[in-house]
């Protein structure tokens, strides 16, 4: 079962060789091949992300980690009330 909610995604790319790649190209295609796994019903449910190029992995590898999205003021008041954050 998948998220039907606004979710943050988390990736990390390991690429399989040195070649030179720009991170924005990886990322519609592997929206639109979650929303197929279904891990989401669809890839507009993704609200925020990071994305990191990492060393080259043998063969390649992506990970990626999704969580229900939490828009950030509720986290920064969050933090705020409890003495851990200031907003700038």
């Amino acid at each position: 079962m998948g998220y039907e909610g606004p979710v943050f995604s988390a990736i990390e790319l390991f690429p399989p060789d040195r070649r030179k790649r720009d991170v924005d190209n990886v990322v519609k295609p592997l929206f639109d091949a979650i929303e197929g796994s279904g891990l989401i019903v669809n890839d507009n449910q993704i609200k925020g992300y990071s994305i990191n190029m990492n060393q080259p992995h043998p063969g390649g590898l992506c990970v990626v980690w999704m969580n229900e999205y939490q828009p950030v003021f509720t986290i920064i008041d969050s933090l705020e009330r409890a003495g851990k954050g200031i907003v700038l």
